[in-house]
């Protein structure tokens, strides 16, 4: 799964989003955002799904890698 917490990471930052934003947009903790992106934890399906239609790329990608 690290190709996914480094894609959420990645995928944030080119968006200019903070951990704050995209919690915020998600209705999520910011603590949940950085245990993504730390390898902590991994998010649900359907929150991934979100995240790859936000920073408009395919699931796939967003999950394997760009």
């Amino acid at each position: 799964m690290k190709t996914l917490q480094k894609n959420i990471k990645k995928s944030r930052e080119q968006a200019g989003m903070t951990q704050q934003d995209l919690a915020d947009y998600l209705h999520l903790s910011p603590d949940a955002i950085s245990a993504w992106e730390r390898g902590k934890n991994i998010p649900p399906l359907s929150e991934t799904v979100v995240m790859a239609k936000l920073f408009n790329i395919s699931l796939d990608e967003f999950v394997n890698g760009r």
